[in-house]
């Protein structure tokens, strides 16, 4: 299968550097980009394997394609955070630096625009086992620890890259010390923005999606008919938090590799919605058949 692969490094260089100035400049900082960040290296590496996955969504070689790494944005698991009732911004990040972090990665190849997920392999669980045959066992074993593509999207027609919704939101944030954003979350099924500010977590914020805590608060608010001006979608961290409480406290209803699945993780975003202790088990899916999704509006 010929392939031409049209991404230049002189012009990743142009681009990383624009990036970094903008997220100087900004409340995202750099870590939170691929190109600022010490991962780049391992990830970029990826590329053909990219090329390729997007290729086998359509059965069709690349005439054209590019990997857009100045806008691809860490997003950080978020599981268990709310549950810790602070809103200390050091204990936050803390226990999202353990529970890992996934990679999201728009590209383009033939005029198509796709977003890829990148997350690193972890151990196989033992009640994983029982699902995979030896051969896949061992695949997810030679890839413990290493960057892989676990999915990828193709772009329907109007979609709304995360990146152009996050730097939108972005915008109503300027008050904000550093912004991150945060998947599986319970009561928010897709990722949302983190605000902090003086060392302490002061906003949640959406990215246009829908939200169940969001719209339980909402719901609360016009009941009681309060008065409140327009929230463009961020809200109190604390405030906001609370209205998640009941989803926290829904058991697991499905685990595949060790990996629970709850009502109201939020494990289902577009197609990267996967805890980061799937992806153990999911690598050998990747691995051997790729996926295709279409990407949610």
């Amino acid at each position: 299968m010929k392939k031409i692969v049209c991404f230049l490094l002189a012009a990743v260089s142009v681009l990383s550097g624009q990036n970094n100035l903008y997220a100087q400049s900004s409340n995202l900082v750099s870590e939170d980009i691929l190109t600022g960040s010490s991962e780049f290296e391992e990830i970029s590496a990826l590329q053909d394997e990219m090329v390729l996955w997007m290729e086998g969504s359509e059965n069709e070689s690349a005439q054209e394609s590019a990997v857009c790494y100045n806008q691809a944005l860490k997003i950080y698991d978020g599981a268990g955070v709310l549950q810790m009732k602070t809103d200390d911004a050091g204990a936050i990040l803390d226990m999202m630096e353990q529970n890992g972090h996934i990679w999201l990665v728009p590209a383009e190849i033939n005029g198509e625009f796709y977003e890829l997920t990148i997350a690193k392999g972890l151990p196989l669980s033992e009640s994983g086992k029982k699902y995979l045959t030896e051969t896949e066992q061992q695949e997810i074993l030679d890839q413990e620890g290493k960057w892989t593509i676990t999915e990828s999207g193709k772009a329907l027609e109007g979609y709304q890259s995360v990146w152009d919704r996050t730097k939108t939101q972005l915008e109503n944030l300027k008050d904000c010390d550093r912004v991150i954003l945060v998947n599986n979350l319970p009561g928010f099924q897709y990722p949302v923005l983190f605000g902090f500010k003086d060392r302490k977590a002061v906003s949640i914020a959406d990215i246009g999606y829908g939200y169940s805590a969001i719209s339980d608060y909402e719901e609360e608010v016009q009941s009681r008919k309060a008065k409140r001006t327009d929230s463009n979608g961020v809200y109190d961290f604390k405030e906001l938090a609370a209205y998640a409480e009941p989803y926290c406290n829904r058991s697991a209803d499905l685990i595949v590799g060790g990996a629970a699945k709850s009502d109201g993780g939020g494990f289902d975003f577009l197609f990267i919605g996967l805890p980061v202790a799937a992806v153990a088990v999911l690598a050998v899916t990747a691995v051997c058949q790729g996926r295709k999704r279409k990407v949610k509006r």
